[in-house]
């Protein structure tokens, strides 16, 4: 639940990522948590990680030895015990909107679906991602877990096994298997407006990759009734009960 905020809450906006502007914020921030107040960062625009941009943006103030070096950067660390007590991320309308359109044309609508992430170039050694793994825990997974359509994301580029990988999802979703990352490159492509919609094409190219990932996290973490993960954290455990699965099969998920 939010924090109960004391006498004094102070609205600090982030509104270009530009190193002293973000250093600026942090201060201002640091001195509203002396005095004893909150503070809340409102960071606006499209930041990959924006964690880790924070961090950037800290050790760059330290080395520049201004009065801004006296920020404590654990202290503002939304996973730190010492830092934020509450923050929320919202998705952009760009790539809600995107998403969307990305569903419908495909003819995933509001259907429930699953999302599929394989992680391969930099976690290889510490997942079993190979055909045999991910067809094994494909097969489980829809014994509990069955939709009508998957979604594939994956930082594997090789064509043979995306093709080999896409096979294998098409023998248990016979109805539909897409490979995400392709859908995100194919649309960009596409005439200018899409169903009515005048995307920001040239925003959404700069962003690169970064939106591609932001498509996937909005599907992965806020849209898909069944998750699938051969990641190193999580690396194809099969049967988890997904209760956001069982409320859309049942007719009670709104």
């Amino acid at each position: 639940q939010p924090f109960s905020a004391p006498e004094e809450t102070v609205h600090i906006k982030i509104l270009a990522w530009y190193w002293k502007d973000v250093a600026l914020a942090l201060y201002q921030a640091s001195q509203v948590q002396q005095r004893g107040g909150v503070f809340v960062l409102e960071m606006h625009g499209n930041v990959y990680l924006w964690t880790e941009k924070l961090e950037q943006w800290m050790m760059k103030t330290a080395a520049s030895r201004t009065t801004e070096s006296q920020l404590m950067y654990p202290r503002l660390r939304p996973e730190s015990n010492r830092g934020c007590q509450y923050w929320q991320k919202t998705t952009s309308t760009m790539v809600r909107v995107f998403a969307d359109q990305a569903l419908r044309i495909h003819g995933i609508g509001g259907e429930p679906f699953t999302v599929l992430h394989i992680r391969r170039r930099d976690r290889i050694k510490q997942c079993d991602s190979s055909l045999t793994a991910v067809e094994r825990y494909v097969r489980c997974s829809v014994q509990s877990n069955a939709t009508r359509h998957i979604i594939l994301f994956t930082d594997e580029r090789d064509p043979e096994y995306l093709l080999q990988v896409m096979a294998v999802l098409g023998q248990y979703y016979p109805e539909g298997a897409y490979n995400g990352e392709a859908i995100v490159e194919q649309m960009q492509r596409w005439p200018r407006t899409i169903n009515g919609w005048d995307p920001p094409w040239e925003q959404i190219r700069q962003l690169g990759k970064y939106f591609t990932y932001a498509v996937f996290d909005h599907l992965f973490h806020e849209r898909a009734a069944v998750k699938l993960t051969m990641h190193f954290f999580s690396c194809g455990v099969c049967g988890v009960h997904n209760p956001l699965f069982a409320m859309l099969r049942d007719g009670d998920g709104k």
